[in-house]
């Protein structure tokens, strides 16, 4: 029989300080039934935002502008000339072909000049709306008279203001003019547009014959307003 041990003096005796009491590592003074410490519950980490998606189409779009230029270009290489000569109205601008006359101009919107045998002409301007700009346009023809071929293209073509700034074609909708060659005698036509500067005044179109020449071929002048 085991004897109850005996409180010491000045101590009053503590049932709870026997194993078997509280929670494992309670100490004292905690309330009975309850555990000092509880596990804590790992946060969860909030999703980060999905990054925000870049529009795709003005990098497409401006890809497919500076292709073109570069094919233009590239085309263009071929199609230059020189010697430009008024179409044979006459006894004179007969004899001025003959002599090799590089006379270039400026003429009226509308009449055919000869650039190494080849018939170029250019309506006169007019005012239009493409791809949500404002624009200048004139309808351009060749006509080859040579015995080889020869080559067209839209940015042989260029746009000089009233105030004298000069600038290349821009791409447009509708029935452009694209790029390729001519085979003796063949024949091609389409429209070559500028952006508008919204100006008033005699503007002139030409002919470069190449996108890298600094002088034109052929020259046309045309009112605008």
């Amino acid at each position: 029989m085991t004897t109850p041990q005996t409180p010491q003096h000045g101590r009053p005796y503590d049932p709870q300080q026997q194993h078997g009491y509280g929670w494992p590592g309670q100490q004292d003074g905690a309330p009975y039934g309850y555990p000092q410490q509880f596990a804590q519950v790992p946060q969860q980490r909030q999703p980060a935002p999905a990054p925000r998606k870049r529009r795709k189409w003005p990098f497409v779009f401006g890809g497919v502008v500076v292709l073109a230029v570069l094919l233009g270009v590239i085309a263009g290489l071929g199609s230059g000339g020189s010697g430009t000569t008024a179409a044979p109205a006459g006894g004179g601008a007969a004899s001025a072909a003959a002599a090799g006359d590089s006379a270039k101009g400026p003429v009226a919107a509308g009449q055919a000049q000869v650039n190494d045998g080849v018939t170029l002409t250019a309506t006169a301007l007019k005012a239009s709306t493409s791809f949500g700009q404002k624009v200048l346009c004139t309808t351009v023809s060749y006509r080859n008279g040579s015995t080889s071929q020869a080559g067209y293209n839209q940015f042989d073509w260029k746009l000089q203001d009233p105030n004298g700034a000069i600038v290349v074609s821009t791409l447009a909708e509708g029935n452009t003019l694209n790029s390729g060659n001519l085979a003796a005698g063949g024949s091609v036509s389409g429209g070559v547009c500028f952006k508008n500067p919204g100006l008033k005044g005699t503007y002139q179109v030409q002919y470069t014959g190449s996108i890298f020449s600094s002088s034109a071929d052929v020259v046309w002048t045309s009112q605008v307003g």
